[in-house]
């Protein structure tokens, strides 16, 4: 499953960067080619990304910790867009949602724990679109994305009895029950997307974007510990795809 999406991620990404280089690279009448490239804008907004966190939420209840969200999540979202000829942009585009809790868990022993669940969602990657001019204020930027996407819970448990042992006592701390795991799922990002923008002032636009994320998974769900990693036996195909919606203000070199 994965090597027939492999190729088609693959295929996609030189297309992408063969249309990229077409259109960041013109040859000039004596046959060199000369790029083209200014500052065009630039954008911090918030985002929301309607993401399935089905398998998520299972991952955080088996570790005793709360839901953290149905469906969706708030994120920060930045890009900057590089103007090239003809009306073409190029952006490199971020985001990032993090969530955290912290719980004290006794177990069946009567010890106690303090675990914490520190839980990021992030994408990045880049963006290449044209821009059209309906009036002076006016302007619309259809666009596809290609990037890098991921899940990612890191979860730590200390034994309550860490500060209890002193200097004459060091093998205390053999007998401590600790956990420190990083379980995450990544994924190739395309994503085809839709951008309006209102021109308030000279410098600042209101700007709109409306897109949907197809993530294409990289691996099954994995679980990094003490340097070692081994995918989880039948994990679910967790899903990375979902609507897309920003407004914000965008700084107009």
């Amino acid at each position: 499953m994965y090597s027939i999406r492999n190729k088609v991620v693959f295929i996609t990404i030189v297309l992408f960067f063969i249309l990229v280089q077409n259109i960041f690279c013109t040859e000039t009448s004596n046959e060199t080619m000369t790029k083209k490239i200014s500052l065009d804008s630039f954008s911090i907004y918030p985002l929301w990304f309607a993401v399935d966190l089905r398998d998520v939420n299972h991952i955080a209840r088996s570790f005793l910790f709360d839901e953290i969200y149905d469906s969706g999540r708030i994120m920060l979202g930045a890009d900057i867009m590089l103007r090239l000829e003809n009306n073409y942009v190029l952006g490199f585009i971020g985001a990032f949602g993090q969530s955290k809790q912290k719980v004290t868990v006794i177990r069946l022993d009567e010890l106690s724990q303090e675990r914490k669940l520190n839980y990021t969602i992030f994408f990045t990657g880049a963006n290449l679109g044209r821009k059209y001019y309906l009036n002076e204020k006016i302007e619309i930027l259809p666009s596809l994305m290609v990037g890098y996407g991921e899940h990612r819970l890191q979860i730590t448990s200390m034994d309550l009895r860490f500060g209890l042992s002193g200097w004459d006592d060091l093998d205390f701390f053999l007998d401590f029950k600790h956990f420190n795991a990083t379980i995450l799922k990544q994924y190739t990002l395309i994503q085809p997307k839709f951008e309006a923008n209102y021109g308030l002032t000279k410098n600042i636009n209101l700007n709109t974007e409306l897109g949907y994320m197809i993530g294409l998974a990289i691996n099954d769900w994995t679980i990094i510990n003490t340097g070692h990693s081994q995918e989880l036996v039948d994990a679910p195909n967790t899903s990375f795809n979902g609507l897309t919606l920003s407004i914000g203000m965008r700084y107009q070199f």
